[in-house]
């Protein structure tokens, strides 16, 4: 029998971590954003054991599964598509995409949705491409404090090409480029670049260094990281030319004080709770806390899904639970992260702010 807190053996461990080449693969290929829910009479139906098994795949739908097509998601796939529309004549010098702003904003979750989005069209136009060797994708997330070679490094282990201990910066950045080249990648992925921007020489190599991989792939470059308009990384000539070949989508929290954030921040609330394989949830009981949810969460999608994600599960964990229906008596219990819950305390403190006491 498979119970909730169970550690799954390595043997039983499917490997879906973009940052490798299998592991980005089955990512995409076992990605399934549907629940399929049981009415309360099967659920009620069911024996023990399909009832633990049921309760834990809910669980992990709900940690793992659902995705949010938010503003910010359906812009990023627009502004994608237009750079590969540009891309498409252009010799060298491709274009991209770069994703900016603070953490818990849901810049992962996106270039993992455009991720599977590029794939699938891929897939779909080359259906055979893994018998020919092909890789449509290339994933690396910046290794702390990176210098050049460390990033030509990690693109070298997510193509699988062995590195000599001695080997040069250059000469790795070769042999990547004529891998992808050879591999017909149309679609790099560089995630937590303002790791590059440690000291100036090693930012400067390394800013270097993905130029030269634009002019050298054929590939549109897609690029996230916090707060890079603020930071060295895109400061001087170096950064300005890198900047210059990108279109910036920055991402903000939703705000309070904005009339338009609080209906799209209402919206997003509205599709998460229709989403989450609940068996009795009221849409109603959660959308009219929408702006109490705005502010504990400090506008935060991450923080929303710790939220709510966290207090479903609760139901669901709780053998005592009648009714799993969250209302605002289980989000008051929950405790989130450190930079929502400070920007909530401050909230409650304003005359605004004191209808969000947890005793009204």
């Amino acid at each position: 029998m498979k119970l909730l807190f169970d550690t799954p053996d390595s043997a039983d461990v499917v490997d879906t971590d973009p940052r490798t080449r299998e592991g980005l693969e089955r990512m995409v290929e076992t990605a399934c954003h549907t629940f399929d829910r049981l009415s309360e009479p099967d659920y009620l139906a069911l024996t023990e054991t399909e009832r633990t098994d049921y309760n834990a795949k809910r669980q992990s739908f709900i940690t793992g599964q659902m995705l949010l097509n938010t503003p910010h998601m359906m812009e990023a796939k627009v502004r994608l598509l237009d750079c590969f529309a540009q891309n498409s004549s252009r010799r060298s010098g491709q274009v991209g995409l770069m994703l900016n702003g603070e953490s818990t904003l849901g810049k992962t979750t996106i270039l993992e949705a455009l991720i599977e989005y590029v794939y699938n069209r891929y897939a779909a136009q080359v259906p055979d491409h893994k018998a020919l060797g092909y890789v449509p994708i290339v994933f690396v997330e910046v290794p702390a404090g990176s210098r050049g070679k460390s990033l030509m490094e990690a693109f070298a282990d997510f193509l699988g090409l062995p590195v000599a201990p001695r080997e040069t910066m250059n000469s790795i950045r070769k042999r990547v480029a004529q891998a992808m080249r050879q591999a017909n990648t149309k679609l790099v992925v560089v995630d937590e670049l303002h790791k590059l921007a440690g000291g100036s020489v090693n930012k400067g190599e390394s800013v270097d260094i993905l130029k030269e991989l634009h002019n050298e792939v054929h590939a549109t470059f897609v690029y996230a990281g916090l707060n890079l308009t603020s930071g060295e990384l895109l400061s001087g000539s170096r950064g300005q030319q890198l900047s210059a070949r990108f279109s910036f989508l920055g991402m903000s929290r939703y705000s309070l004080d904005h009339p338009e954030d609080k209906v799209a921040w209402k919206a997003l609330v509205t599709a998460y709770v229709l989403q989450l394989p609940l068996r009795h949830q009221d849409l109603n009981t959660l959308i009219s806390h929408s702006d109490y949810l705005l502010a504990r969460t400090g506008g935060s999608i991450g923080s929303l899904g710790r939220l709510l994600g966290g207090a479903a599960i609760a139901l669901i964990l709780d053998p005592a639970t009648v009714e799993e229906n969250i209302t605002r008596a289980h989000l008051v219990k929950r405790t989130l992260d450190l930079t929502a819950e400070t920007f909530f305390d401050t909230i409650r403190k304003t005359k605004a702010g004191a209808k969000f006491n947890d005793e009204n």
